[in-house]
């Protein structure tokens, strides 16, 4: 059985469980990046302005070709559907935050997207363009749930839009963020993985990323002396490693530009999945500038 068809059969047996008191309908949700992504959504008929969980359905699509039976897989469908009722509080909990900026605005954080990849989410979103990049905020409730920040939401409040980004910018600099030498970071992560011996000499390599790992690729909009305090007034490179963390790269004259735009793309390719990739190319921080550019 095909995607496909196991979405509709999925929909035409959940509904059956579920009874005439429900409506179940697939939705196609637009994720980062242009990437859609199945959902089911179960509702209760004549009631409005309901909170209900949205239940992906690639998880259940493995389950099945793996072996599954197409039964099994429903009932775990509906099995999730009210485990995620029975947190309904904490979805009214997080709506109520979300709807009230005097609540919200210590949770807003700032995000970069692609602006050539999100065109269709970046319609609704309140944003400010810094470079091909879009600078958005995000309501951040818990290292799981998040709410990106739309132009209604923002009339909603009754700010402006140059606040939001007043406020988002402040709570960053309270987000721990972190530029970390990338042999350390590895050293931490994975020791087996780590060079022995002890490194004498600066690295090559500084991830910036914020404590939570998450949307951290935002840290390059920093104060400038917060990113080059590990390697003093030089150049550097900025190479976009995902949407969660920016990996800087001291001008050493090493390089090329053509291969850390290279080496970008391979790893876009090879290991950042398609939702979570940020652009295709590096950054360059000129000193004497005092601003950041695409790397040319």
């Amino acid at each position: 059985m095909e995607y496909t068809e196991f979405l509709e059969k999925a929909v035409s047996m959940v509904g059956a469980i579920m009874g005439n008191e429900f409506t179940v309908s697939i939705r196609q949700i637009i994720k980062t990046n242009g990437m859609r992504k199945a959902a089911v959504v179960i509702r209760e008929k004549d009631r409005d302005n309901q909170i209900v969980p949205v239940i992906y359905l690639k998880s259940y699509f493995e389950m099945y070709r793996q072996g599954e039976n197409m039964e099994e897989c429903v009932m775990k469908i509906t099995e999730d559907y009210r485990e995620g009722i029975k947190g309904k509080k904490e979805a009214e909990g997080m709506h109520e935050t979300a709807s009230d900026w005097g609540r919200a605005r210590e949770q807003v954080y700032p995000i970069l997207l692609s602006i050539s990849d999100n065109k269709e989410i970046l319609k609704h979103l309140v944003y400010r363009e810094f470079l091909d990049l879009a600078v958005c905020y995000m309501i951040r409730f818990d290292s799981h749930s998040s709410l990106k920040v739309s132009k209604d939401l923002c009339q909603l409040w009754g700010i402006r839009e140059d606040e939001l980004h007043y406020q988002a910018m402040e709570n960053m600099k309270k987000d721990g963020y972190t530029v970390t030498g990338m042999e350390k970071m590895i050293s931490e992560l994975a020791p087996e993985l780590a060079e022995p011996g002890f490194r004498k000499e600066p690295e090559d390599m500084y991830i910036v990323t914020n404590k939570e790992k998450w949307y951290g690729a935002a840290g390059i909009l920093l104060d400038v002396h917060f990113l080059t305090y590990k390697f003093g007034a030089m150049n550097f490179y900025i190479l976009p490693s995902s949407i969660h963390e920016s990996i800087l790269v001291p001008d050493k004259k090493k390089q090329s530009t053509e291969e850390l735009n290279r080496m970008v793309q391979e790893v876009n390719r090879e290991q950042v999945l398609p939702e979570e990739r940020l652009a295709d190319h590096a950054y360059y921080y000129d000193w004497d500038k005092g601003k950041i550019e695409i790397a040319s």
